[in-house]
């Protein structure tokens, strides 16, 4: 099941799906930090994206 297409719903994000998103519209994902419970099984997480496409390309 993926929520990738237009007018889908997600209630539960994944790092892959949160960044997929990010990279079609335009953002280079820097850095991704979960948070709370077991790894894996996160109950938050953080993803930092930025919108320079010069400083994505020296990163990638």
């Amino acid at each position: 099941h993926t929520s990738l297409r237009t007018g889908e719903h997600i209630k539960f994000w994944s790092r892959r799906t949160m960044a997929t998103l990010l990279e079609r519209n335009g953002f280079c994902v820097a850095g991704f930090l979960g948070a709370g419970r077991a790894a894996y099984l996160w109950k938050s997480m953080v993803i930092a994206a930025d919108r320079i496409a010069a400083w994505c390309r020296l990163i990638n």
